[in-house]
């Protein structure tokens, strides 16, 4: 699911600078179904954050941590910035779910934010620039990836050309 977060953060902005300079008939054939497609790629990206996150929960209360108030008060302000950039990565891609939102550019430009979050913090507290997940990524992920993909395109073919005739 890593994949997905770094396809997203190098991705869109090649779409949305194409889509600004391409004629719009071609950008709104070609290119709007792919960045609808980013978009909702990120709300399976959710699912899956949050399942982690949850599985990560359930391995700290197998070990015997306590989530109480006191041990929340205890934690360092810059770990919450961290949860917070979490806890939106989680949230905010559900918004997708809405048509005119996955279709909009405000809260992917806030997502975007979130994954180049180290980049833009590294610039103001002048530590090494770490770009997202960086490290090499395997052909067979990006193959499953790419089929990915193809089937999120394909259910949004379905869901235009099935949907609502009103």
């Amino acid at each position: 699911m890593d994949l997905i977060e770094v396809v997203y953060a190098y991705a869109f902005p090649l779409l949305w600078l194409l889509r600004s300079v391409l004629p719009k008939k071609i950008a709104r054939i070609w290119l709007l179904p792919l960045m609808v497609a980013l978009n909702l790629s990120l709300v399976v990206f959710s699912f899956a954050l949050a399942k982690e996150m949850y599985s990560l929960y359930q391995l700290a209360k197998s070990f015997g941590f306590q989530l109480s108030l006191q041990s929340l008060k205890a934690v360092e302000w810059s770990w919450w910035l961290i949860v917070l950039r979490n806890s939106l990565t989680v949230l905010l891609p559900l918004l997708f779910l809405k048509r005119t939102i996955a279709k909009g550019i405000g809260l992917s430009a806030v997502m975007l934010g979130l994954f180049w979050w180290d980049v833009i913090a590294s610039l103001f507290l002048h530590n090494p620039i770490r770009f997202p997940k960086d490290e090499a990524v395997n052909w067979i992920t990006a193959m499953n990836y790419g089929s990915f993909m193809v089937g999120l395109l394909g259910l949004l073919y379905l869901f235009r050309y099935y949907g609502n005739k009103e």
